[in-house]
Order: C-alpha cells, then structure tokens, then sequence
C-alpha cells in the first residue's frame, strides 16, 4: 500500500491538543508544574510518567487512552524542536503521525510511548527528545502551526483514593480517539501484552537514526509498522 500523508483536521487537532492538557494538568494536580505552566517540557513529562505508573495498575487499567497523552505530549515537542509537523499518515494503517518533509521522516511518538510501557522504562523522555534532536538535526525556517487550544472538557480531575490507594478517576483517561477518516480506520497504540507496530524490524533488521521513525530517504529503513 502506497503511504498516503494527509493533513489534520480541526477534529484531529483538537483531540491532539486535548491529550496534550491531559498531561498538563495531571502534571500540575501532582506538583510537578506550577499551575501557571504554559508547556510540558522533557523533564516533566519523565516526572509525570513516573507518578503516573505510580498510581497505575498494569494489568487490571487499560492504559491506551494515557500512552496517547503522553505520545500526543512527547509529539509536541518534537514539532517545536525538530521542525516536525502533525499529519494523518496512511500505510497499513491510518494514525496521527510526526512528518517531516525533508527526508520524509514519519515518526509515531504514541508507538514511542506504547514500547516503552511494554518494556517497563519508567524514564525516558529527556534522552528520547535528545536522540531525536541529534538525529534530525534541529530544524531552521518558520515555526510549525499550533495545534487548537484544547476544551474545557479534556483537563485532568484531581485523583482520588480509593480504598487506601490513589486511583484514577474514569474522565482522567484522556479525550476519545476522533472518528475515523472514511477511507481507513484509525489505530491506537497496542495494549500491553502486545508488540507496539513501530517494534517490527525492516527488511535490513537495522535500527533508523531516530528510534520509531520511518524515512523513505534513508537506505537502512529500519523499524516499520506492522500491517494488522
């Protein structure tokens, strides 16, 4: 299938945006941010992941809807540093994707998040941002679009306790996945018994410069989505 990449709409955008706030506010609910934080930087984002596994109960919570949060965060990011861009890529199957045009990188960060989960890492997030920075090079000319302040409706509630032990409340899960576009459905990241897609190897076996990215300009394609 040939690799199709779109750009979001105003539904994607918002959703995008949305799992961004929930990471925001999660962050601050447990003192990592000051309430007046405007972004989310590495290092709050590897805090907030360590406070998060904290409370979460692997293998009872399904943890998709925050591995979206903190991709969607993780994302953001890159878009500021690296000259990415937000876009619907269409291969085996259609997500929301970094791109970026010169070298035709795709990267997935919710995958970046989901294999990370899978393997137990509880910090990540700054040397994640530094490999990437250092393997795409940080990127010179206009500074990509905003992705739409996020609704009211998408912040984090404060955790409660249950039974002696912090839990979550059922609205901390993040905002739903946005409908599918017509011509594919969209994919959310592998729950955690389960290989994420970025972790199948290319037809080489060779790891890309950047972990989780697919660029059609570099020989050694490395890690590629699995069709499903």
């Amino acid at each position: 299938m040939t690799r199709r990449i779109l750009e979001i709409n105003e539904v994607e955008r918002t959703w995008i945006a949305g799992n961004q706030q929930v990471v925001r506010s999660f962050a601050i609910e447990r003192g990592i941010l000051p309430a007046d934080a405007a972004d989310v930087d590495a290092r709050a984002l590897d805090a907030a992941w360590a406070a998060w596994l904290e409370i979460h109960i692997r293998g009872q919570e399904d943890p998709n809807s925050i591995i979206n949060a903190f991709g969607m965060a993780l994302g953001q990011i890159l878009v500021e540093s690296c000259g990415l861009e937000w876009r619907i890529v269409t291969d085996a199957v259609t997500d929301v994707a970094l791109y970026r045009r010169v070298g035709d990188i795709v990267i997935y960060p919710q995958n970046l998040v989901a294999r990370r989960y899978v393997a137990g890492t509880r910090s990540f997030f700054v040397e994640l941002v530094a490999e990437t920075q250092l393997g795409l090079g940080r990127a010179a000319g206009p500074a990509p679009t905003p992705v739409a302040a996020p609704p009211a409706a998408a912040s984090t509630p404060a955790p409660r306790a249950v039974s002696g032990r912090t839990k979550k409340s059922e609205s901390a899960a993040g905002p739903a996945k946005p409908p599918s576009r017509s011509h594919s459905r969209q994919a959310s990241p592998n729950p955690p018994d389960a290989l994420p897609p970025d972790a199948e190897a290319g037809p080489e076996g060779t790891d890309p410069a950047v972990p989780g990215a697919v660029g059609s300009g570099n020989s050694r394609r490395g890690f590629r989505r699995r069709t499903r």
